[in-house]
């Protein structure tokens, strides 16, 4: 199965290459704890219904998109409030946005070029690497 991200119309297939790195850091579980006036301790627990950060990390050589595929994948991101389904390789599903609390929620990089560049503009088949793509798990 392979990696994308859809909003129900438009599907991008990403890159297969792309990894998870945070998928084992979220816990779905967190935790408030209070120190009382007396010493005593209060804790409380909860389970988080949504809120899991996706960040996929890819980088040269191993993730090449052409600049039409990334452009494509950078409009399908870029409304307020979108709302995407990312399909994961191994076939689950969740219901994603953007990511956009910081850095921005897509990185990519042309990929390096020899010799003669040509034109300043690339070419829709130029080749680029993601290096960060970054969304946030929304409830459903």
């Amino acid at each position: 199965m392979s990696l994308s991200l859809s909003n129900g119309t438009t599907t991008i297939t990403l890159p297969g290459n792309l990894l998870w790195e945070d998928e084992l850091a979220w816990d779905p579980c967190s935790q408030v704890v209070e120190q009382t006036l007396s010493g005593a301790v209060l804790v409380e627990e909860f389970t988080r219904a949504a809120g899991r950060p996706i960040s996929y990390r890819g980088g040269l050589p191993w993730v090449q998109l052409t600049r039409t595929a990334l452009l494509a994948l950078q409009a399908l991101g870029a409304p307020a409030g979108v709302v995407l389904t990312l399909t994961h390789h191994d076939g689950r599903t969740f219901r994603v946005t953007p990511r956009r609390d910081g850095d921005g929620w897509l990185k990519a990089l042309p990929w390096p070029v020899v010799g003669d560049s040509g034109a300043a503009n690339p070419s829709a088949g130029a080749a680029y690497s993601i290096e960060l793509l970054r969304l946030l798990e929304i409830p459903a």
